[in-house]
């Protein structure tokens, strides 16, 4: 009885540790064409959720978020369209849900700059310090020192979640 009893508080223990744990996103760069398209549609499927709850319903929010659906779900069986154009069309429409993302940057070293922008854009915006409030979509996201990039320039990030935390490693 008294294994048992150790048994169920180590597996509580562990599952305390694991809910604890700061799970950081991740650049889409390496994953597979349909793998990135199907955390891009599985995280839009929650964020839809939050749509029918808000006061002021935005009808074109919603229209943007179905043709993106349709879209992911044509693409999900892809093996070599990993084309930026469409990634960059993807990002936009996502962008015209309105819907916004909180997003918390780690930088080690602490003494660099984030720098940020969507994909389909040409100008960065310097991240700031805290909590930083970006519209949902598909952003480089880089982190520079003395004006050179410390981290790949064109690392791509998906910020569609309404809570994200992204961490940037000097290498």
């Amino acid at each position: 009885m008294k294994n048992k009893l150790y048994i169920i508080v180590f597996v509580f223990f562990i599952i305390n540790l694991n809910s604890c744990a700061t799970k950081y996103t991740v650049p889409l760069n390496n994953l597979t064409p349909s793998k990135k398209y199907k955390i891009i549609y599985h995280e839009l499927l929650e964020r839809e959720k939050e749509l029918s709850n808000i006061d002021s319903i935005d009808i074109n929010a919603f229209d943007s978020l179905s043709e993106i659906k349709f879209i992911l779900e044509e693409l999900f069986n892809t093996k070599e369209n990993n084309n930026i154009n469409t990634l960059k069309n993807i990002s936009n429409k996502i962008r015209e849900t309105g819907l916004f993302c909180e997003v918390a940057f780690i930088k080690i070293p602490e003494d660099r700059l984030v720098k940020y922008k969507p994909i389909s854009d040409t100008t960065s915006i310097n991240a700031n310090e805290g909590i930083n409030l970006l519209r949902t979509g598909i952003y480089n996201i880089w982190i520079e020192h003395k004006g050179k990039a410390k981290t790949p320039i064109n690392d791509r990030y998906n910020i569609i979640k309404k809570k994200i935390t992204i961490k940037l490693v000097d290498d």
